[in-house]
C-alpha cells in the first residue's frame, strides 16, 4: 500500500513539475510575443529672427527751384531764403532766370537679408523751357544734368524717358553700383535689382539744372541767345503764347519748368528680370 501511495505522490510531483515547466515556457514565449518595433526622431528647439532690413532712402529737393536766388558763384545764383538776392519772385511762385541753377538729391544706404528692388520713376509731368519758331528755331536754354552729365533728348522734345536713360547711364558708371549689379530703364522707370546681402554705401543721384547767364550760339563768334532769352521772359510776363503781335509765331514754346521723381526700395520674391511675360 505504501508503495502505491509513493508512486502516486511521485506521479503528482512529476506532473506538477511538467506543468510548471509549461507555464515557464508559455511565459517566456508570451514575453517575446509582446515585444514591439520602434523608431524615433527628435526636433531640437530651434530659433530664428526676422531678416534684417537696413535700407534707407533720403531725398532733398529744397534747392531745386525757389522764389529767391542769390549767393552768386561762377556767374550762377542758387536758391536762397534772403540776403544778396539777385532774382526774386513777386508772386511767391518759384521762378528761374538766366544765371540761376538748382538741384535735387537722392541717397541710398544700407543692406538687407532679402532680395530687393530699387525703383526710380521720373514724373510724366516733366517740362523744360524752350523757344520754337516758324523758322526752325529750337532753343533749350536750361541744361539738365544727372550726376554732372548732361541729359540729351532723342528727339527735338526732351521728356521723362530721356531722364530715365540718363539716370541709368549715371548709375552704371564704374564704381557707382556694386559689381555685377546694373540699372535698367523702361520708358520713364528705372529699376535696380539688389540680391540679398547687397551692401550700398552712399549711392547718390543728383539731378541738376542751370540756365547760363549768357548762352553762346554754337558755331558763332560773339553771338548769344540774349534776344531769345528776352522773348521767353516776355512770354512769361504775358502768361501765354500769343497768336498775334510781336510775340506770335512761337507756338509749341514753353516758359515753364516741371520736374519730379519718386523712389522706393522694396522686398521682392522674384526679380522683374526673372518674371515671364504672360
Amino acid at each position: 500500500m505504501e508503495n502505491k501511495k509513493d508512486n502516486k505522490n511521485t506521479k503528482r510531483i512529476g506532473i506538477a513539475i511538467i506543468v510548471l515547466l509549461l507555464l515557464l515556457a508559455i511565459g517566456a514565449t508570451a514575453g517575446i510575443t509582446l515585444a514591439k518595433y520602434i523608431s524615433s526622431a527628435t526636433v531640437q528647439s530651434q530659433t530664428a529672427t526676422a531678416a534684417k532690413w537696413g535700407y534707407t532712402l533720403t531725398a532733398d529737393a529744397s534747392g531745386m527751384f525757389g522764389t529767391n536766388y542769390g549767393a552768386v558763384k561762377d556767374n550762377f545764383a542758387t536758391v536762397v531764403e534772403s540776403g544778396g538776392v539777385v532774382v526774386s519772385s513777386t508772386s511767391n511762385a518759384n521762378v528761374v532766370a538766366p544765371g540761376t541753377k538748382g538741384e535735387a538729391k537722392l541717397v541710398l544706404n544700407g543692406s538687407g537679408e532679402v532680395n530687393a528692388v530699387l525703383t526710380i520713376t521720373v514724373s510724366d509731368s516733366f517740362k523744360t523751357i524752350h523757344l520754337t519758331d516758324n523758322n526752325g528755331l529750337n532753343y533749350y536754354p536750361v541744361k539738365w544734368k544727372v550726376n554732372g552729365t548732361e541729359v540729351t533728348a532723342e528727339s527735338n522734345t526732351m521728356g521723362a524717358n530721356d531722364f530715365a536713360k540718363a539716370i541709368v547711364t549715371a548709375l552704371n558708371k564704374t564704381g557707382v553700383l556694386p559689381t555685377g549689379i546694373t540699372a535698367t530703364a523702361k520708358n520713364n522707370v528705372v529699376t535696380v535689382e539688389l540680391p540679398a546681402n547687397t551692401n550700398i554705401t552712399d549711392l547718390k543721384l543728383e539731378i541738376s539744372w542751370e540756365w547760363a547767364y549768357r548762352t553762346a550760339k554754337s558755331g558763332s563768334s560773339g553771338e548769344y541767345y540774349d534776344a531769345e532769352d528776352t522773348i521767353l521772359g516776355q512770354i512769361a510776363q504775358a502768361g501765354k503764347i500769343e497768336t498775334t503781335g510781336s510775340l506770335s509765331g512761337y507756338a509749341g514754346s514753353s516758359w515753364q519748368l516741371a520736374f519730379g521723381f519718386s523712389a522706393d526700395i522694396e522686398q521682392v520674391q522674384q526679380f522683374p528680370s526673372e518674371q515671364q511675360n504672360p
